[in-house]
């Protein structure tokens, strides 16, 4: 293969164009050029990567604090069971 000689892309139907090298296509989206996968999905830009990554990690933590509160509210609950029975001459 000759690498020094220009060899024009051929578009696909949407307009896209496939590159050997990079392994996805070049394409237009809302007026901006934008990264395809070989199935035809949008790539995210490296700034909508991220934000995605740090609302999965946002979303992870309200999660883990939420199941924290659960993990404690289930600790009294069965605090208050063992004091009752207790209370009651249960052990």
């Amino acid at each position: 293969m000759d690498f020094n000689k220009y060899r024009p892309i051929v578009a696909n139907d949407r307009g896209w164009l496939w590159s050997e090298t990079l392994g996805f296509f070049l394409g237009i989206h809302d007026r901006q050029l934008r990264y395809f996968s070989l199935e035809g999905a949008l790539l995210p830009t490296p700034q909508e990567a991220a934000k995605n990554e740090m609302l999965a990690a946002n979303q992870a933590r309200q999660i883990a604090e939420q199941e924290r509160q659960t993990a404690e509210q289930a600790k009294a609950e069965l605090q208050e069971l063992k004091a009752k029975m207790r209370s009651l001459g249960i052990e």
